[in-house]
């Protein structure tokens, strides 16, 4: 019977030995979870940021490409007009 109650002792002080480990186990576990989850925050925060930089960076492209645009339309005109000078010019010549 003896015999009996130090083995029962041994295996409860092992089992208990084995919740400490499985304990600091799940601690270490729940840690680790925590940092994951707060550097996956980190990371969302970042990714939001570069999705507002490209939108900002899109409209950016789209403005300038009206601008380009309007300057296309004006060079044309002027095109046109400097004909149209050069053509008056020389008539006055002619017709002095």
């Amino acid at each position: 019977m003896m015999i009996w109650t130090i083995s029962s002792l041994a295996n409860q002080k092992n089992k208990l030995r084995s919740n400490d480990k499985s304990n600091d186990l799940v601690k270490s576990i729940k840690t680790q979870n925590e940092v994951l989850k707060e550097r996956i925050n980190i990371l969302n925060e970042a990714l939001d940021y570069k999705k507002e930089e490209v939108q900002a960076l899109y409209a950016e492209v789209k403005r300038l490409k009206n601008v380009e645009e309007s300057h296309q339309k004006l060079v044309g005109k002027l095109y046109l007009e400097i004909k149209q000078l050069k053509k008056d010019a020389e008539e006055m010549l002619l017709h002095p």
